[in-house]
């Protein structure tokens, strides 16, 4: 439609009308690309039921894990967006979890996200999504798209972590046989498996960071 900004919200009752203007400032202005409405910028007030809270939050700080500007409510529906992101962005996901990829892509493309506080209303049955279902699929992807762009960090940090504790272990167990003579089982298959975990992760994390390095030089 050729607009100069894009507002989504949510089709649940939750969102106002009247934080629209509030929205869409930052854009207009030229002050951020994605303006996200936070529940948690100003929790004054607000009835956010408390397992949704600790969802919300869980996934963001796994989102923010990819992003340069950090965030308080990553799920948040009630969004502007610049003309310059709906021109650029192009997700795939078709689930829940494009609310998470749309973020780390922007990211990744140079975009500014913001955030600014809106009041939420939880009356009635807002949600038609069972919440388990809702958020465990969002974590997945969350975990997905993070791992895409970020793969050294996200399989190299437990990888080196795994490999530490390996080594340890396998030292310890060969200064055990070289006292007493005999292996304990269980500190030398510790050693073995944890070792092979770290070696396995470090190979994936290499793998996939030249993969995506060789895809993103064929798009450029």
């Amino acid at each position: 439609m050729n607009c100069d900004v894009l507002v989504t919200l949510d089709a649940d009752g939750q969102h106002r009308v009247e934080d629209i203007q509030t929205l869409i400032d930052p854009v207009l202005k030229k002050n951020a690309d994605i303006v996200i409405g936070s529940r948690f910028l100003d929790e004054k007030d607000q009835d956010v039921p408390e397992y949704r809270k600790f969802g919300i939050k869980l996934i963001t700080k796994v989102t923010n894990v990819s992003l340069s500007e950090k965030l308080t409510d990553s799920q948040s529906g009630f969004r502007a967006y610049s003309k310059e992101v709906i021109e650029k962005l192009n997700p795939s996901d078709t689930g829940m979890g494009i609310s998470t990829e749309i973020l780390i892509k922007a990211n990744s493309l140079g975009f500014k996200i913001g955030e600014v506080p809106i009041r939420i209303l939880y009356e009635g049955k807002t949600s038609t999504h069972n919440p388990v279902s809702h958020g465990t699929s969002v974590l997945f992807s969350t975990i997905k798209y993070t791992s895409i762009e970020h793969p050294l960090k996200f399989y190299g940090i437990p990888a080196l972590f795994f490999l530490i504790i390996g080594v340890c272990f396998t030292v310890w167990s060969i200064q055990i046989y070289s006292e007493g003579g005999k292996l304990i089982t269980n500190v030398t298959l510790i050693g073995v498996g944890v070792t092979l975990l770290g070696v396995i992760l470090t190979i994936t994390a290499i793998q996939l960071y030249s993969l995506i390095s060789v895809v993103r030089e064929i798009k450029d």
